[in-house]
C-alpha cells in the first residue's frame, strides 16, 4: 500500500476506511488531514446547497 494521500486518489473508499480505523486507535499522526479537511468541506458545502434546493422547492410549492 502507497501512503495515505496516494491511496485518496486511487481507492477512496479504502482511504475511508483506513482514516477512520487510525482515528479510533487513536493514530493521529499517520491521518491524512489535507484530504479529511478537503472532504469535510465539500460534505458541508453540498448539504448546504442540498438545503436551499429543498428551500426553494417548498417556496415554489
Amino acid at each position: 500500500m502507497g501512503t495515505l494521500p496516494d491511496l485518496y486518489n486511487s481507492d477512496f473508499y479504502e482511504w475511508a476506511l483506513t482514516n477512520a480505523h487510525l482515528l479510533r486507535k487513536g493514530l493521529i499522526s499517520e491521518i491524512d488531514f489535507q484530504h479529511i479537511a478537503d472532504e469535510l468541506e465539500d460534505m458541508g458545502q453540498k448539504e448546504k446547497r442540498e438545503l436551499k434546493s429543498q428551500i426553494r422547492r417548498l417556496i415554489v410549492h
